[in-house]
């Protein structure tokens, strides 16, 4: 019975989790879907360590660029990084609040910064309401 309860608990919490896609050709094809220009980098393909020493990040598996151009600008977009555990994104998340909140990102576009389990991402609003949907 004590199984029984643990397995419909844990199946409840899957099923009302956010629904972020989860690999990075699906969040490829949800996004070309709506238009946007979708860029991936893997560790396997792509050296991310420069991107790990410049942002002080450790443990980057994937970073996925989601964007729309409008008027030969970016309007809107959404950067994923992808990490190898939880604890990296963790401090990758609070790396990227600490750094808007003190003004240190001057993007002006960068309304949201979203944590889920080894992922962050963050951009504007709307991009990141289509991808989570």
């Amino acid at each position: 019975m004590k199984k029984l309860i643990y397995i419909l608990l844990l199946s409840f919490l899957i099923l009302t989790t956010s629904c972020l896609p989860n690999k990075a050709e699906t969040v490829k094809d949800k996004m070309k879907k709506d238009g946007y220009t979708v860029e991936i980098y893997t560790k396997d393909k792509f050296n991310l360590d420069m991107m790990e020493k410049d942002f002080g990040y450790t443990n980057l598996n994937t970073v996925i660029n989601v964007f729309k151009f409008t008027e030969e600008r970016i309007d809107e977009y959404v950067n994923i990084l992808i990490f190898d555990n939880k604890e990296s994104a963790k401090a990758a998340y609070n790396k990227i609040n600490e750094q808007k909140n003190n003004g240190e990102i001057k993007d002006q576009t960068l309304e949201e910064i979203k944590i889920k389990g080894t992922w962050v991402y963050y951009g504007t609003k709307s991009t990141i309401k289509k991808l989570e949907k």
